[in-house]
């Protein structure tokens, strides 16, 4: 048995990040829906691998850090361990620190904070992240096992 995101979890996911990458809170021409609790390689039984709180919504390039940075990714939350419960591991967003719930709410980790002293994979280029024309009129929704 896989944990796939159904229909309704992407949408619950598209809606809490209004088509915005999860990471640099750029708009998504396309879009990656990655497991912060990574699949095993013959799925997973437990419920909550499917839930929203388990999924963010990435743009390519965020996807590839998260893939490529995996210590930092746990540290940030973007990966969480088999051994947890995603609604329960912090996450660090383009807008703060933000706890996920599996009905496609967010709540504050913690206060304003500004966005300067968050730990982005990288210095973000807001120009390497704009539309393009390759991107124009297309969305594409990919769903990645981050455990592969």
């Amino acid at each position: 048995m896989t944990a796939v995101f159904d229909r309704h979890t992407k949408q619950l996911v598209r809606e809490r990040s209004r088509d915005r990458c999860e990471l640099c809170g750029v708009h998504c021409f396309v879009a990656h829906f990655h497991h912060r609790r990574p699949r095993g390689m013959g799925g997973t039984r437990r419920k909550e691998a499917s839930g929203a709180a388990n999924c963010l919504l990435v743009h390519p390039r965020c996807h590839a850090e998260i893939e490529s940075s995996r210590e930092r990714a746990l540290a940030n939350g973007w990966l969480v361990r088999q051994t947890d419960t995603p609604s329960l591991v912090p996450v660090k967003l383009w807008n703060g620190l933000q706890l996920l719930a599996d009905d496609g709410s967010v709540v504050s980790a913690w206060g304003s904070e500004d966005r300067a002293e968050l730990n982005y994979p990288w210095d973000v280029d807001w120009a390497l992240h704009g539309s393009s024309s390759s991107d124009a009129g297309s969305r594409g929704d990919h769903e990645h096992d981050a455990s592969a």
